[in-house]
């Protein structure tokens, strides 16, 4: 798949999809007076970026939404720390106690549409101004998976013998996008994909197998991806492993 059509089926899932919808609500009508001229948008904006992990829910076949949020923002905050020391990076935590501090943690808002109306109002950026925010990354993607193989036992006197062998061809495929909160635009994209294939083995009664960690290696490629925007180079999809 060519960097082009990696970014286009990006866009078609949640990540870039949602951008697209701010995207969209910033040329439409309909929008909040701050999102039609930057220039009256608050310019109190510091150095610091958040990441916002969301889930997909596909339902194509033989596809998951990506859901370990825990693991795959630790795993691309690692990345732009060891590239970018300087850069403060904002909990999504400490933003939603600040921000939604009498909403259940699990309904608090985390879709590009309705934060990038609530940094539109001047109120609400006073509200998390003490976070020093400059900008925010939407997390998301989806694992293709492609599963095969059979086995079975054969029972004989005194022993049982068991065979087979399964893989699972796995495609791992992420993106972000990134909002700019000094001109409230989506400013950046980025994307990463890896691929990979486990597989176990049942010889007599000992299993043995090997993982393929597809969404580690995507998770860092999508890391470096946000750090080369956060050094001004072009966010640009990375190539398959």
């Amino acid at each position: 798949m060519t960097p082009t059509a990696l970014v286009t089926s990006l866009l078609i899932s949640v990540v870039l999809g949602a951008a697209a919808s701010v995207s969209a609500c910033a040329s439409g009508e309909g929008r909040p007076a701050a999102m039609i001229d930057p220039i009256a948008a608050p310019r109190d904006v510091g150095d610091g970026i958040m990441l916002v992990f969301l889930r997909e829910f596909s339902f194509a076949a033989g596809e998951d939404d990506i859901r370990d949020e825990e693991r795959i923002v630790s795993c691309v905050s690692e990345v732009i720390r060891k590239r970018r020391p300087a850069r403060r990076i904002v909990p999504y935590d400490e933003f939603r106690a600040r921000a939604f501090a009498h909403i259940d943690p699990a309904s608090a808002p985390r879709r590009p549409e309705f934060l990038a109306t609530l940094f539109a109002d001047p109120e609400f950026r006073e509200r998390v101004k003490p976070l020093r925010l400059r900008y925010v990354a939407f997390l998301g993607g989806v694992t293709e998976i492609d599963a095969e193989g059979d086995g079975g036992c054969i029972a004989g006197p005194g022993a049982v013998v068991c065979l087979g062998l399964w893989t699972w061809d796995k495609r791992s495929r992420m993106g972000a996008a990134i909002l700019d909160l000094e001109n409230m635009q989506m400013s950046g994209q980025t994307a990463a994909v890896a691929a990979g294939t486990a597989w176990l083995a049942l010889v007599g009664v000992f299993p043995i197998g090997l993982p393929a960690a597809t969404e580690q290696v995507a998770c860092r490629d999508l890391g470096s991806g946000i750090a080369g925007f956060l050094e001004g180079a072009p966010a640009v999809p990375a190539s398959v492993p």
